[in-house]
């Protein structure tokens, strides 16, 4: 593919909560490295003073003494309008690395958070997603709907196909072109940016630069092995076809 390389940039800088997920290879790096990944960029932005569970302060050091109890980091940190989690999804063969604003730009750009993972030879993909479109595009729990009518008359209701007395409504989020659905060592997602290593052009089975930049995405080249596609459809403000598109431009 012949595109420029360049730095690992952020995304630009969004009115809205956003989240990003990061996708690794599993058995690779593990839930503490990360969490000492995370840990180092807390310091570096002088946030580690904020470092709660549940609103509950904790230190770095009580913070990895509590990893190493569990044998893993599968729990919620939160600091300075910014939560992390970790989550091993060994039956896919993927780890995910959560990051999550609960303040518009509590991120600071995403830049930082994701080059350690970025340059790790387990990384997958990473993307970044509006945090309201991406709930809605992904809620089958009838219960988020308690308070949002105007959400339910929008959604199909369907079985989830399980035997009685596990039997139970869901909604229907197959058709909605947000969806995220786990697939053997990566997550078939859209984000409005999208950062996809070679592991993950290797499990889709490569693909066509004509036909992702013919569906809207823009594509360009920041390492040799890590591609970035962007687009500001995937929220709620674009219409559904061109999502579509964009989509399964990728997922061919």
């Amino acid at each position: 593919m012949a595109v420029n390389c360049r730095p690992c940039k952020s995304p630009k800088p969004l009115s809205r909560n956003v989240l990003i997920e990061i996708v690794l290879e599993i058995d690779k790096l593990s839930s503490k490295e990360a969490l000492v990944l995370i840990i180092k960029e807390m310091s570096k932005r002088g946030i580690l003073s904020g470092l709660n569970i549940k609103g509950k302060n904790i230190t770095p050091d009580e913070l990895i003494n509590r990893v190493n109890n569990f044998g893993e980091w599968s729990f919620e940190v939160s600091a300075a309008g910014l939560s992390f989690q970790f989550g091993s999804l060994r039956r896919f063969d993927l780890v995910l690395v959560h990051l999550q604003e609960q303040v518009p730009g509590a991120s600071g750009g995403w830049k930082n958070w994701l080059e350690p993972f970025l340059w790790s030879e387990s990384f997958v993909q990473a993307w970044v997603s509006d945090v309201e479109f991406d709930h809605w595009q992904n809620a089958k729990d009838l219960s988020f709907y308690t308070d949002r009518k105007d959400k339910l008359a929008e959604v199909k209701i369907i079985s989830n196909n399980l035997p009685p007395p596990l039997t139970r409504d869901i909604v229907d989020v197959s058709n909605n072109p947000g969806r995220r659905v786990l697939k053997q060592g990566y997550v078939e997602c859209v984000g409005l940016s999208m950062w996809l290593g070679r592991n993950f052009w290797q499990k889709i089975g490569g693909f066509d630069i004509k036909r992702l930049q013919d569906a809207g995405w823009r594509v360009s080249e920041e390492s040799e092995s890590i591609t970035l596609l962007e687009s500001e459809a995937f929220d709620e403000k674009h219409p559904k076809f061109a999502q579509e598109l964009l989509r399964s431009a990728l997922y061919s």
